[in-house]
């Protein structure tokens, strides 16, 4: 309910702030509403709940709020000098197995995603992915991706003044978010969850993925991969189209499922603050890699 209040406070006030940089983190907001909404709508007419009416899908309000939004967003020139945000959304059922998890309150794939392609939040459901219980958990690591990356590269880009000495912090990527590739797919060939390999047919054929990311930090990092493999796959890592490292990551693990993987360190890069694509391939299938991830270093 947060997210459509703040999408409707945005839209009615921009004027008034149109000075002001806005970021924007929605988690799992309903810009469309709820199905589960519908499933209730017995009970909220007997006890006359006006706000359960309004969060089903595809009301008149939302649909009129989404509409709105999606013309501030797209108005040129911009409404506010930096608008930039990040849809983030569950990937359970608040009660656990219940219809095998194949059941969420909100469905990303029925929402509208207003900064780009919004990202699954691993194991969280509707109320824990507002609720972190570390800065470990999932969602408080992409609250932060989002503000260190995203937001700070578009406060660079205006005369915003940028806070100095920007802290480096460790940039996860999750397998599951590769922007591209060739013969590879999530959960395809591989055991899961969570695990980029080798896709249908499942033949042997040269393996291809790549990432974008953001680093606002420049540095010296160190590249680790966390993967499973039982027999030796080696890897071959390139950024931004430049080969960085050949025959890397050949090392088994022990076994191809989960309970095998492990973090091994690659190499070290330096950095310039900008966008980066990073690319991993193989003239054959992949272990099954589930994530990577960049340390500062000296």
């Amino acid at each position: 309910m947060g997210g459509i209040v703040t999408r409707y406070l945005l839209e009615k006030n921009s004027t008034l702030l149109s000075k002001k940089n806005i970021g924007l983190v929605l988690l799992t907001s309903p810009s469309r509403g709820s199905e589960w909404a519908d499933r209730f709508g017995l009970l909220a007419a007997l006890f006359k709940n006006k706000m359960a009416n309004e969060l089903s899908f595809n009301n008149p309000l939302l649909r009129d709020l989404d509409g709105r939004f999606l013309d501030l967003k797209d108005r040129n020139p911009p409404p506010f000098p930096v608008f930039e945000g990040v849809d983030l959304y569950e990937e359970k059922f608040i009660i656990p197995g219940f219809f095998r998890d194949k059941e969420i309150v909100v469905d990303s794939a029925k929402q509208t995603s207003y900064f780009g392609s919004g990202k699954i939040i691993g194991k969280s459901n509707h109320f824990t992915i507002a609720k972190p219980e570390s800065r470990d958990s999932a969602s408080h690591e992409r609250l932060v991706e989002f503000y260190l990356g995203k937001y700070l590269s578009a406060l660079a880009l205006t005369a915003t003044t940028v806070p100095k000495n920007i802290e480096r912090r460790a940039i996860d990527i999750l397998a599951r978010d590769f922007i591209g590739g060739v013969n590879v797919g999530i959960d395809k060939c591989t055991t899961g969850p969570g695990i980029l390999g080798n896709a249908f047919p499942c033949d042997a054929a040269p393996n291809i993925a790549e990432f974008k990311f953001n680093m606002n930090a420049a540095g010296n990092y160190r590249l680790d991969i966390n993967y499973a493999a039982a027999t030796s796959r080696p890897l071959n890592v390139s950024i931004n189209s430049k080969p960085i490292f050949g025959g890397v990551a050949g090392e088994t693990t022990g076994g191809w499922t989960n309970d095998f993987l492990k973090w091994v360190e690659i190499g070290k890069i330096s950095f310039e603050v900008g966008d980066y694509v990073l690319r991993i391939d193989r003239n054959d299938v992949f272990p099954h890699i589930h994530s990577l991830r960049l340390v500062p270093v000296d």
